[in-house]
C-alpha cells in the first residue's frame, strides 16, 4: 500500500522507524523489538540508510523482513550524497524488484572522511532521478518544524519544500519535535504560502539526559524547560524514562485532539517505551 492512501484515511494511525542493527545480537533484539510493536498495528515501518550507502545490503535485508516476512508495509530511506547514478538506480531497482512502492528521499551526509558528494548534491536531484526511472514510487520527504539547521531563514525553508512538492512529494514525515505549538505553526506557515502536502507527527521518545544532548546536537529541537529539568534532575534512570513516557503520551494526545491524525514513533530499535505509549492513545 502507497503511504499517500495512508494518510488520506480519516482514522488515526501509527508508523514506526528502525535502523539495520549492526550485529547478531542487535538483529536478534530487533526481531524480539518489532514482535512487540506489530500488535499495535503499524500502518508502515520505515528504515533509515546509512551514510553514503554504507549499510546498504543490511538496509535491503531488513525491509525485505518486515514486507515478506511480518507482511508490514515499509518505507525506504534513501540518502543520495556521495553516491552516483548508477548506485542508486541499482538500488532503486532492487526496491522494485521486491515491490517496495515507499521512498523517502533524502540528501543525507557524507561517510566520515569521503569528500566526493557523487552526482547528487540535494534531496531534490535524487527525486528527479527516481521520477526519471519510475514515476510510480510514491516518495515522501523529510521536513523541519523548526526548519533545517542550514536554511537562512524561512523563506529559503519554504522555498526549497515547496519545490519537493512540484516534485512529486506526495506525503513528509517531520523531525522530531517537542513543542506542539511549534508544529502547529509550521502547519499554518505551508497553509498561509499554499503548500499542500500531508504531513507525519515524528515523535521521539525521551529517556536520558544523554539522549537529549545527543538530539540537540545533532537537530537543535527545542526541548521545554520542565521537561529538561525533570529528566537532568531525575534521581534514577528509570524515573527519567517514566517522565519522557508520561510527556510523550500528552504530547500524541493533544496532537490527536488537535487534528493531527498520523504519528511516526522514532523507536531506536527498542519497544519498551513506545508500548507504554500507544495504549494511552485513542487510535479508534
Amino acid at each position: 500500500m502507497k503511504i499517500t492512501e495512508i494518510v488520506s484515511t480519516a482514522r488515526p494511525t501509527i508508523s514506526l522507524e528502525v535502523f539495520p542493527p549492526k550485529d547478531v545480537a542487535g538483529w536478534e533484539s530487533l526481531k524480539k523489538n518489532l514482535k512487540i510493536l506489530s500488535k499495535f498495528h503499524p500502518a508502515f515501518i520505515s528504515v533509515t540508510y546509512g551514510a553514503g550507502g554504507k549499510n546498504r545490503r543490511e538496509n535491503l535485508t531488513l525491509l525485505k523482513m518486515i514486507k515478506q516476512e511480518m507482511g508490514l508495509e515499509v518505507l525506504a530511506h534513501l540518502t543520495c550524497v556521495g553516491q552516483t547514478r548508477e548506485e542508486i538506480s541499482e538500488i532503486i531497482q532492487q526496491l522494485q524488484e521486491n515491490k517496495i512502492e515507499n521512498v523517502l528521499a533524502l540528501r543525507g551526509d557524507l561517510p566520515s572522511g569521503q569528500k566526493n558528494h557523487g552526482d547528487f548534491q540535494h534531496a531534490t536531484d535524487l527525486m528527479e532521478f527516481i521520477r526519471q526511472i519510475d514515476e510510480t514510487f510514491c516518495v515522501g520527504v523529510a521536513v523541519y518544524p523548526e526548519k533545517h539547521p542550514e536554511s537562512l531563514d524561512w523563506a529559503a525553508e519554504l522555498k526549497y519544500l515547496k519545490r519537493k512538492v512540484d516534485l512529486g512529494a506526495s506525503f513528509g514525515i517531520s523531525q522530531m519535535f517537542f513543542d506542539n505549538q511549534i508544529f502547529q505553526k509550521f502547519l499554518r506557515r505551508l497553509k498561509d504560502n499554499h503548500i499542500t502536502l500531508p504531513v507525519i507527527a515524528g515523535i521521539m521518545p525521551l529517556m536520558s539526559e544523554k539522549q537529549i544532548k545527543k538530539i540537540t546536537a545533532l537537530c537543535r529541537a527545542t526541548i521545554p524547560e520542565n521537561l529538561l529539568d525533570k529528566i537532568v534532575n531525575a534521581p534514577d534512570e528509570e524515573t527519567a524514562r517514566e517522565v519522557g513516557t508520561r510527556f510523550a503520551i500528552q504530547q500524541c494526545q493533544e496532537l490527536l485532539a488537535e487534528g493531527i491524525k498520523h504519528l511516526h514513533f522514532y523507536t531506536l530499535n527498542q519497544s519498551a517505551s513506545v508500548s507504554r505509549i500507544i495504549p494511552h492513545l485513542d487510535l479508534l
